[in-house]
């Protein structure tokens, strides 16, 4: 933890740090859109690729089912349990 503390880089980069009492105008250019834009990345991210996942899982069980020497085994591993 020291070796972070110490850093040159943070030292360079503490004095241009800012300190805001309020929501005002400059608060949100240099914070706010970094946090909205976040939030707007996490409302598309999850329902967007839940669909791919589950797609890509199935072709791997069906993949992995089709290298299965017996009806059985194959039957076993596509069922549900």
């Amino acid at each position: 933890m020291g070796q972070f503390v110490d850093s040159s880089y943070l030292k360079e980069n503490v004095s241009t740090l800012t300190e805001y009492s309020d929501f005002n105008p400059f608060w949100y250019v240099d914070i706010g859109y970094k946090i909205t834009l976040t939030w707007i990345i996490l409302a598309f991210q999850v329902p967007l690729l839940n669909p791919i996942i589950g797609y890509l899982k199935e072709k791997f069980k069906f993949w992995r089912a089709e290298k299965e020497l017996t009806q059985k085994c194959m039957m076993d591993m596509l069922t549900p349990e």
